[in-house]
């Protein structure tokens, strides 16, 4: 019986060691893995870069050169199946065939026009990968990171085998004489960095857009903020309110947001009879009302002080509170009256941008 327990206890050493030895043998793939599921990968598909992507990705790297669809592909593979990530390819076609303006004027002052000294089409190969919905996704950050660390096989120099990746042997010589250990580590990719999907349009990228949701709060608004065309107005009046939100980040209309609403648009109403180019704007917590239409806020001094716009100082002036002594001999404000039972305007109005619909707002939401 003793025998037997020896023989057991001998077996069930050698399995530990052998599990132990594989796991020391096994490469460490799984640590750059940036998402939880398996990346598909699939030989029949191109993986192109497509609308459908994240609006922010990462720029791996880029190839240029006639084979360099090739070497671009297999990164693609590569990042696909060992480090799990979610790669895609960007083809582009250069043309430096044509004539391009250059410096000076010939003898007719006409301007003068130059050629490149290689006058081809040169097809060049982006290699992106991730799909985030902002640039400061932490898990982009964090990718990009392991990108920069990598020693992908595609990427590794070798004699027989040229290398179509732009500025490579200049970034590998620096790599390798960096004073900095932690840049010496660094792969073929450590130039990679957060970059935009460069099929989505502009209008994915507006800054300070709204969202469908406050678009449609606005769309049937006879004197909707939406429809000034210009980039600044100047708010006048603001009313607070509050939303409720509710399950699957659904907002409902609350009393207070409202009642805000309606003193909003008796507000426009009244400066549009007044004959003032007035508008209102609601969102998810308040509805404010402006004044006017401008290209710009005003000029900039040498100083590096912004002077406003006569027009936009004169609202300002005109809307603002008025100061009134305190009994104390200090100086107080009192908001002027709108002209509408127990509704003022702004202690201060401000010249702010004009808000537009954005489609990446609606990204961000989802």
């Amino acid at each position: 019986m003793a025998r037997r327990i020896g023989w057991i206890l001998l077996f069930l050493s050698l399995i530990c060691g052998w599990m132990a030895a594989a796991a020391v043998a096994a490469p460490n793939w799984r640590s750059f893995i940036p998402f939880e599921r398996r990346v598909e990968w699939d030989a029949r598909k191109d993986y192109i870069v497509h609308e459908g992507n994240g609006p922010w990705m990462i720029l791996a790297c880029t190839f240029a050169g006639a084979e360099s669809e090739s070497q671009a592909r297999a990164l693609i593979k590569e990042l696909r199946t060992r480090y799990n990530m979610q790669a895609y390819l960007h083809p582009r076609m250069f043309d430096y065939s044509g004539s391009v303006k250059g410096k000076g004027f010939d003898n007719a002052g006409t301007p003068l026009r130059m050629r490149y000294a290689q006058g081809n089409r040169v097809p060049q190969f982006a290699v992106l990968v991730g799909n985030f919905a902002s640039y400061e996704d932490p898990e982009a950050q964090e990718v990009l990171k392991k990108i920069k660390h990598i020693h992908p096989a595609a990427l590794q120099f070798r004699d027989d085998v040229p290398s179509y990746q732009r500025m490579a042997a200049v970034r590998e010589f620096y790599r390798r004489i960096h004073p900095d250990l932690d840049r010496r580590k660094r792969g073929a990719m450590t130039a990679a960095f957060v970059s935009r999907n460069p099929l989505l349009p502009a209008e994915y990228f507006t800054a300070r857009g709204v969202d469908s949701f406050v678009y449609n709060m606005n769309k049937g608004e006879k004197f909707g903020l939406l429809q000034n065309r210009g980039r600044y107005t100047v708010r006048v009046a603001t009313f607070r309110g509050a939303a409720a939100i509710g399950k699957d980040d659904e907002f409902e209309i609350t009393d207070k947001l409202d009642r805000a609403k309606i003193n909003a648009d008796q507000v426009v109403e009244h400066l549009r009879n007044k004959g003032f180019d007035a508008y209102v704007f609601h969102d998810r917590h308040e509805s404010v009302v402006t004044i006017g239409s401008y290209n710009s806020v005003g000029h900039k001094l040498p100083s590096g002080r912004t002077e406003l716009l006569p027009q936009i100082h004169q609202i300002m002036q005109q809307f603002g509170a008025d100061r009134v002594p305190l009994r104390n001999g200090e100086v107080g404000l009192r908001p002027k009256p709108s002209g509408i039972r127990g509704i003022n305007y702004d202690v201060q109005p401000l010249p702010v941008e004009v808000p537009r619909y954005s489609i990446s707002a609606d990204y961000a939401r989802r």
